[in-house]
């Protein structure tokens, strides 16, 4: 059984303040319904798809983690491209 993660915020639900939806009623991988469910390896209830062959776990109000690897390249005294000739 294959297991799909969502973590976007785009749902069918409403929290009716304006702001985020606050669950999903139908899942955006297969469009099956989801139900509230804690899933294998999680303590907190999750809406999770009720398809079986489909199972995406939908997160609500995800994190953002953003990453950047700077990468500097140093080509010597003569400040060419570094080939010796």
């Amino acid at each position: 059984t294959s297991r799909h993660v969502s973590s976007s915020s785009s749902s069918s639900g409403s929290s009716g303040s304006g702001g985020p939806p606050s669950f999903t009623h139908f899942c955006d991988a297969c469009g099956s319904e989801t139900a509230a469910r804690v899933p294998p390896g999680d303590n907190r209830e999750r809406r999770v798809c009720t398809n079986p062959a489909c199972g995406k776990i939908h997160y609500v109000n995800p994190k953002s983690v953003v990453g950047c690897l700077v990468e500097h390249v140093h080509f010597g005294a003569g400040g060419g491209d570094g080939g010796g000739d």
